[in-house]
């Protein structure tokens, strides 16, 4: 369902992919669990050029989309990019200055910062909000056992979700370690 809900909300942006973005089959797994645990609410850590937040935007036009970003040129340009969306609102700074939103009808995406210093992260938001996830955890996936109950999103288990990436160059989709895409940690 939410396949069919990801293509129709985002329709010719399908066909396009932004460098370093989150995957589509990598969203559409993160847009499943806002679903599933019935968010009102999506905070974004990491916004860099707005490329993730106009697209949750357009597939929840229903919800708040909140997204940070902590370098200030970068938060400038995103904030021009998703002025024209009435559900995105941009907020330059770090995360941390931003918890005090969370609640549990709220769903955190982490897209910067990176690695551990994301793990940290997640432990704190994860005590307020109703489901995290950490992208770009590919080189960090042992040092998500044994402190969350995860799982990653690799491609494999759902063939559906990755068919969305056909935009992806395939040097960034290639199968290194293992692993499908960049790694998209979710913990429930």
């Amino acid at each position: 369902m939410m396949v069919e809900r990801y293509k129709k909300a985002l329709g010719p942006m399908l066909d396009h992919y932004e460098p370093k973005a989150i995957y589509h089959s990598e969203l559409a797994t993160f847009c499943e669990e806002v679903f599933v645990h019935s968010c009102d609410t999506i905070i974004e850590s990491g916004t860099f050029m707005g490329y993730t937040a106009i697209r949750l935007a357009k597939v929840f036009p229903e919800k708040k989309i909140i997204t940070v970003e902590i370098d200030k040129g970068r938060y400038k340009e995103a904030f021009k990019r998703c002025a024209s969306y009435d559900n995105i609102i941009c907020h330059c700074g770090q995360l941390k200055d931003f918890m005090y939103m969370m609640n549990k009808n709220c769903a955190v995406l982490i897209d910067g910062p990176k690695g551990k210093q994301a793990i940290k992260l997640a432990r704190k938001c994860r005590k307020k909000a109703s489901m995290v996830a950490i992208h770009d955890m590919r080189d960090f996936i042992e040092d998500l056992d044994g402190k969350f109950d995860h799982y990653v999103h690799t491609g494999y288990p759902n063939e559906r979700y990755r068919s969305l990436d056909k935009a992806v160059p395939y040097k960034e989709s290639h199968h290194q370690k293992g692993l499908y895409g960049k790694v998209l940690a979710i913990i429930p």
